[in-house]
């Protein structure tokens, strides 16, 4: 009784992500557009074309960006993961218990998903196999199909993930969240990429359309980010 009550506000560290551009311009030309409209929309099918490589370009530049060595790209998951948070496998091959200990490195915050090469899924396929136990799987919003998942998170594919020697890579672990965790920004009103009718050009008799993306990537929590490094592929 009578003691005196001990102050604990949390504390907050100031980290800064910058916006960068992923942008792109068509150039459909009048004369094929008018011609050619009766069976596909030129433009549309260009467009098209021009929004998924914007979408490779965030894809890679989630695993390879790199402020330091090109200002144009955003640091991607590898940068912003802590030092303490890397579980050195050390070119062993791919076991249950890893994935228990890389998950379990998050579980604070909860992980959301395991990002890993194909290779990777692959192996933890045949890893099912030797043990004769099913897929699990879980739908996932946004993806419109079944997902493979460890104890309830979801595998996530990305091949932009470097090989290292030909034999090994990284897996990824990841909490997603705008409070504290992994989350994507963006510049505008919008999230998504944004299509832009230039109008036609002035020195070709073309219609431009600008594809663009203000975007980049942020870690809001010191245990949000863990990797299994050096497995065997």
């Amino acid at each position: 009784m009578n003691d005196t009550i001990t102050e604990g506000a949390a504390t907050f560290e100031e980290k800064v992500a910058k916006l960068r551009i992923l942008a792109g311009d068509v150039d459909v030309d009048k004369f094929l557009a008018t011609t050619m409209a009766d069976t596909n929309n030129q433009l549309a099918i260009q467009v098209r074309q021009k929004v998924k490589g914007l979408a490779r370009a965030f894809r890679r530049n989630l695993i390879v960006g790199d402020s330091t060595t090109n200002n144009k790209a955003f640091d991607g998951i590898p940068k912003l993961m802590h030092d303490d948070q890397k579980i050195d496998i050390s070119g062993a091959s791919m076991t249950f218990s890893m994935f228990d200990e890389l998950v379990d490195a998050v579980k604070d915050l909860g992980a959301d998903c395991i990002m890993m090469r194909s290779e990777h899924l692959r192996a933890y396929r045949a890893l099912l196999r030797t043990v004769n136990v099913g897929p699990s799987e879980i739908m996932m919003e946004n993806f419109g199909r079944p997902m493979l998942c460890h104890n309830g998170v979801p595998f996530i594919v990305n091949d932009f993930i470097p090989v290292a020697d030909s034999t090994k890579a990284d897996i990824y672990c990841l909490h997603l969240s705008e409070e504290n965790g992994v989350t994507g920004l963006y510049g505008g009103e919008n999230a998504g990429i944004v299509v832009e009718n230039i109008g036609t050009v002035q020195n070709k008799d073309a219609v431009r359309t600008r594809v663009k993306w203000y975007c980049s990537l942020a870690n809001k929590h010191d245990k949000a980010i863990a990797a299994l490094t050096n497995v065997k592929i």
